[in-house]
């Protein structure tokens, strides 16, 4: 198989285990707060929930750092990884049956080793993919993959929300949750299964260069280092509010498991319906240009939280908001990583940006537990506002803080962009949007569904085979018509010939 073609296949069924994943995402990781919420947790608790596993995942990733120049696969590293994600599923599945005193505990423990698990393959799997999907085209793959991925996980968010409402009704919510669970614990085994029918390139890293020189190293990139200050400055201020979301939906709106799965789902459709659009912007006028501009807008989505209303629809259109400028901040983000780190030692690198991540958000989702925990008990006022809105207010202000502060010295430390036309921030953060996913609703619904099934419940090897004997036949059907049109063609001219000389 030529590499061209490895490449293709490589990136296939990269999106299929993504969709996989998506599925663990839609039935598991999305509905671990409302659970919580469930059993009785607190607002401090659902703090600690948020912050427990990202200061875990922060820490896992020294293990990585020992790791990467020590592992003689990582492909085998990233399949043993995560058969073990998709085991522990199974026992928060259980743990939605028992619902016993200490079950919080237990699931912030069991919630605690699944995102451990996940920081461990991370920095493996990027170095391993980055490696099959060419510089020129990453953005629209990319951008692609994330749009495929993001409507499985759509799919998933509202068929969990319509099978929790459902058991909600009849009563028996624990076992709507035990039921998604377990569905998580099968998206995830199908990761498995896609990850043991990939293929690696040569480990390609400095087996001699230790932790201390790789730090000293990457210290030594300007652009890479600015990126992670701005980035866990960033993760600090988002995770001050977001963990708090689901209470102030849930429990100060009155939201159904039904009304919340609906804000979910609009804001992961709108997300990766948008995903073509960032990722042409981004290979047309550079990573950092939407890095820009999508997190210029990202601190208005706790603004609108803020107003004093509770219809459903208002809040969708928060979420459309959100999954929209969260497109772009997270795709851009991603691959201005990727354009800022060496080949060699992308692994330690991306270790470097996330351990820096999760200590912003952990630091973040701490402070806001606490925060929340006392504003929802004390009677305090400021500019009309109380409880949970004074800490979304609190959010807007320091991500506004951070794109005027930390957000510059990136954008100058980085390759020069080029320039932008005129209103395009407007056009960018308005129009283009929206405009991309109009075509996409109405162009391009059969074929992405088309592909998810073909990644999802085909083999890849057989639909190469079965494409490749296709077109063989039509290659086979087309030079035999030819043939016969010669022939035909050699008789017709010996007649005109023959009658010619008569």
């Amino acid at each position: 198989m030529s590499t061209r073609k490895t490449q293709t296949a490589q990136q296939r069924l990269s999106v299929s285990e993504g969709n996989a994943s998506a599925l663990m995402q839609g039935f598991g990781t999305e509905f671990i707060s409302p659970f919580a919420l469930r059993l009785g947790a607190s607002a401090d608790q659902i703090g600690l929930l948020a912050a427990l596993p990202q200061l875990v995942h922060a820490l896992t990733q020294f293990l990585a750092l020992h790791l990467v120049a020590r592992v003689p696969s990582r492909l085998a590293l990233i399949r043993i990884v995560v058969l073990i994600q998709a085991i522990l599923w199974l026992p928060i599945a259980g743990l939605a049956l028992w619902t016993g005193a200490s079950a919080f505990w237990i699931l912030l423990l069991l919630d605690v080793l699944i995102t451990g698990a996940s920081a461990l393959v991370n920095p493996f799997w990027t170095s391993w993919l980055s490696e099959w999907v060419p510089a020129s085209g990453r953005g629209a793959f990319f951008g692609m993959r994330n749009k495929l991925n993001g409507f499985t996980a759509v799919a998933a968010i509202f068929a969990g929300g319509l099978i929790l409402s459902s058991f909600d009704t009849s009563g028996y919510a624990f076992v709507g949750f035990a039921v998604l669970f377990a569905g998580a614990s099968l998206g995830r085994f199908a990761s498995y299964y896609f990850f043991s029918r990939s293929k690696e390139l040569p480990l390609n890293v400095c087996l001699d260069l230790h932790a201390g020189d790789a730090w000293k190293h990457a210290h030594s990139q300007p652009g890479f280092w600015l990126l992670v200050r701005y980035s866990a400055a960033f993760s600090f201020a988002v995770t001050l509010a977001s963990p708090f979301f689901v209470i102030y939906l849930l429990n100060v709106k009155g939201f159904s498991y039904a009304a919340y799965a609906v804000t979910l789902t609009v804001a992961a459709l709108s997300s990766f319906l948008a995903m073509p659009y960032w990722g042409k912007l981004a290979d047309r006028y550079s990573n950092k240009l939407v890095l820009n501009y999508s997190s210029l807008v990202i601190p208005l989505v706790p603004v609108m939280y803020m107003a004093p209303v509770s219809e459903l629809a208002y809040f969708a259109l928060v979420e459309i908001v959100s999954g929209i400028v969260w497109a772009g901040q997270k795709l851009s983000s991603f691959n201005l990583l990727i354009e800022n780190t060496p080949l060699t030692q992308r692994s330690r690198f991306v270790s470097y940006f996330n351990i820096a991540n999760g200590f912003g958000t952990f630091g973040g989702a701490l402070v806001g537990g606490t925060l929340a925990a006392y504003l929802l008990d004390a009677d305090l006022y400021f500019m009309g506002f109380t409880g949970l809105a004074l800490l979304f207010l609190l959010s807007a202000i320091l991500r506004v803080a951070c794109w005027l502060v930390l957000l510059p010295p990136v954008r100058g430390a980085l390759v020069r962009q080029p320039d932008a036309p005129r209103q395009f921030f407007f056009k960018a953060v308005t129009i283009l949007p929206f405009r991309s996913m109009y075509f996409v609703m109405q162009h391009d619904a059969l074929g992405t569904a088309e592909m998810i099934g073909k990644g999802l419940h085909k083999l890849g090897r057989k639909e190469d085979h079965w494409l490749h004997t296709l077109e063989e036949r039509e290659a086979h059907e087309v030079r035999r018509m030819v043939h016969v049109f010669r022939r035909h063609h050699r008789k017709l001219r010996r007649l005109l010939f023959e009658k010619r000389r008569h």
